[in-house]
């Protein structure tokens, strides 16, 4: 990440300052760990995460980023409730996702693995869906979330929000929403306004006077402040020319919060 924003460098401005760590059963349980240990990477995903000695569990409470945990609800190796669930509930992140794959299983998230399989033929339930299905299932949504979350493309949001809306395919929990949205605001339109929305090296906001003096932060999509400070009265620009390509929100006192997005 470094080389990718040194000027000196053949890596200059081709290594993304974002990142995602992803495992498989004990491998998942084992990125909790790494996210605890690393706050350098941007997002987690977990498949059929499973606890491990130090705790995943534990460690997800210190874990505030974004993150994706999928199950299969018919794992007998991991089952959900005393595996993903617990670590999904003990998840800090002010956005984090859990998908339970109906019909699935431990096994199916990875390429066959004659101990995997052996382990999951001796317990029950058994899966009712085939791998190629449950691994659909997983790249289907996991791509578009990891362009939301690392490329910055909230309409991929959207497409990963309609997608885990389908309950015959998903059990589902979550403590946000992914999209374009502009957010919602206590206020109406004549008395705060942000603009343009997609924006690029400056964004304005206009604030009628008797709404001066509230506080306002801008975070990153990985909870990051990047700008804070009282609102003006009138017509007053940022200069975001710094800020990298991706998803902000604009939280004011007492108002709520919109959704912006630098190209």
């Amino acid at each position: 990440q470094n080389k990718g924003s040194d000027a000196a460098s053949i890596f200059y401005q081709k290594v993304s300052d974002r990142s995602a760590v992803m495992g498989h059963s004990m491998g998942g349980g084992a990125a909790f760990l790494a996210m605890n240990e690393n706050p350098n990477i941007t997002a987690l995903v977990a498949m059929a995460p499973a606890e491990t000695n130090p705790s995943a569990i534990s460690a997800a409470s210190s874990i505030t980023r974004p993150a994706l945990i999928f199950s299969g609800i018919n794992d007998c190796v991991a089952p959900p409730a005393e595996h993903q669930i617990p670590m999904y509930e003990a998840l800090s992140s002010s956005c984090k996702t859990y998908l339970g794959i109906v019909g699935g299983d431990h096994c199916q998230f990875a390429s066959p693995n004659f101990n995997c399989t052996f382990g999951q033929s001796t317990c029950s339930p058994q899966g009712t869906i085939s791998a190629s299905e449950q691994q659909a299932d997983v790249l289907n949504n996991l791509l578009p979330w990891l362009d939301y979350y690392l490329k910055g493309i909230c309409t991929q949001g959207e497409v990963f929000q309609s997608n885990v809306s389908n309950a015959a395919v998903f059990e589902l929990s979550q403590n946000c929403t992914l999209g374009c949205g502009t957010g919602i605001l206590n206020w109406s339109d004549k008395e705060f306004s942000i603009y343009p929305n997609p924006f690029y090296d400056q964004i304005n906001y206009l604030v009628n006077s008797t709404l001066t003096d509230k506080y306002y932060i801008v975070v990153d999509g990985f909870g990051k402040i990047v700008i804070e400070g009282k609102l003006k009265p009138g017509h007053v620009s940022l200069n975001t020319k710094n800020w990298a390509s991706g998803l902000y929100f604009f939280k004011v006192q007492d108002g709520g919060t919109i959704k912006i997005v630098k190209e």
